[in-house]
């Protein structure tokens, strides 16, 4: 487990499962790069270098356009399945600006928005001790690697990205606390699902307290059923 703080000054912490790694959005690009070039290495030593480059420069592409849109904290996750398949993904934070008061209704309203604006959208809430949570799970077309760093004029590959959304209202009531799991993995989305729900308990609007039992934890598995029935 890994605790993750937002970039910016948000009153905020991710405790994160194993698996997943921050990224310095702080950092110099090139020292993000370095730093991804020695991960995939170590993952993948025969894969082709021209590959692994892509990889490198096609995940700063990301980052910069996440960064544009306001991401508060950029996480990576990458694990084994039983088949020994690997699957990887993206977790982005945003923190928005928005009267959400009365937070009781909070999830209601949000839900008749979402569903109102997209009908291609999975939508549920559920009830953490942090408060409603409101989660949207969808399917976009997003350019392969390669076709990030091609030329436009020519024809982009593109590969199906499955992504969760999820939201939060801030206990104070005036933002609205986003996060948006993304991959392309799409075959391992219900292995995924529980981590997912980890991540979600793992959200808290106050300082972290080590070594202090919370009696308001929600139980993980009761999420991850839920999540799996619903989005599964």
């Amino acid at each position: 487990m890994s605790l993750a703080s937002a970039t910016i000054p948000v009153p905020v912490w991710f405790t994160l499962p194993e698996g997943f790694t921050e990224i310095a959005l702080d950092a110099k690009p090139e020292d993000r790069a370095a730093q991804l070039g020695e991960t995939l290495h170590h993952l993948y030593p025969s894969a082709p270098v021209f590959e692994k480059l892509t990889a490198v420069a096609a995940t700063e592409i990301m980052i910069q356009e996440l960064l544009a849109q306001g991401a508060i904290s950029i996480s990576t996750f990458m694990y084994k399945r039983a088949d020994g398949e690997l699957c990887s993904g993206m977790l982005s934070a945003f923190a928005t600006e928005q009267n959400v008061q009365p937070i009781s209704s909070f999830g209601e309203r949000l839900l008749g928005e979402l569903t109102s604006t997209a009908d291609d959208l999975e939508c549920g809430i559920i009830k953490l001790a942090i408060g409603p949570v409101v989660l949207a799970s969808r399917d976009t077309q997003t350019p392969d690697f390669a076709s990030l760093l091609g030329d436009e004029a020519q024809d982009q590959t593109v590969s199906t990205q499955r992504q969760l959304e999820a939201y939060l209202p801030f206990p104070h009531g005036r933002s609205v606390l986003q996060l948006l799991f993304t991959t392309t993995d799409v075959e391992a989305w219900e292995d995924l699902l529980p981590v997912f729900a980890e991540v979600l308990n793992g959200v808290s609007f106050n300082p972290p307290k080590k070594n202090v039992d919370s009696p308001e934890n929600e139980p993980r598995a009761a999420v991850s059923d839920w999540a799996r029935k619903e989005f599964g």
